[in-house]
């Protein structure tokens, strides 16, 4: 089994429920599809994909709120511009505060990357994994990382000796895992109830997640 594994921190971090999209009440840990993109963000490549499958929860649960302004219309490069006197709406997020998780994850090669050469020759997770650490480092990321929402700065680190979970014990019921299905890329909900032990949670596979899905 080839892994790897990140510290993600930042100052103030949202992970909901798509489906709570009005009043957004963070759960205490990144949905996996929340997670699994937080490390694409320092590595991304069509040959391959993580799967997370541990996340630790390093720093206190603590929520404080945001009220924020948005807009009721999306934007339509054709339309001009939105009038926000008439669409604004203001909205309560309930945000983490202080957020730090260790995420693990697995290498798993896709179809692509298992037929096609790559650059530097044959892909190998062990090549992906290498690269992984080495830009993670480095600071090499190939764009910003965000605690769930491009407005929440994370940033990512090598893990430590001194990165130990909390004591923390909660079961988080329909933690989403993914709006995608991960081999056809089609929207795809999939859900789960995420245990936290001693402020770990062990996440299951895609192939035993997926049978309990939705197509949205």
């Amino acid at each position: 089994m080839y892994t790897v594994k990140a510290v993600f921190e930042g100052e103030a971090g949202l992970f909901c429920s798509p489906i709570h999209n009005v009043e957004r009440f963070s759960y205490p840990c990144p949905t996996i599809s929340a997670a699994r993109g937080m490390m694409e963000t320092i590595l991304y490549h069509p040959e391959f994909r993580f799967e997370v499958y541990k996340i630790s929860i390093l720093h206190p649960i603590k929520r404080f709120n945001i009220r924020v302004n948005e807009t009721t219309e999306c934007f339509n490069p054709k339309g001009g511009f939105i009038n926000t006197c008439k669409t604004r709406t203001q909205r309560n997020q309930y945000v983490l505060d202080n957020p730090s998780f260790l995420i693990e994850a697995k290498i798993i090669l896709t179809e692509k990357g298992k037929n096609e050469v790559g650059s530097t020759g044959k892909n190998t997770p062990e090549k992906f994994v290498a690269m992984f650490n080495r830009m993670l480092k480095k600071g090499q990321g190939n764009k910003v990382t965000c605690m769930g929402q491009k407005e929440l700065i994370a940033f990512p680190r090598v893990a430590t000796e001194d990165d130990k979970p909390i004591e923390w014990n909660e079961v988080v019921y329909n933690l989403l895992y993914d709006s995608f299905n991960l081999d056809t890329k089609k929207p795809f909900a999939t859900y789960f109830d995420a245990k936290i032990v001693n402020g770990v949670i062990d996440v299951p596979s895609w192939e035993s997640i997926k049978l309990g899905g939705q197509n949205v």
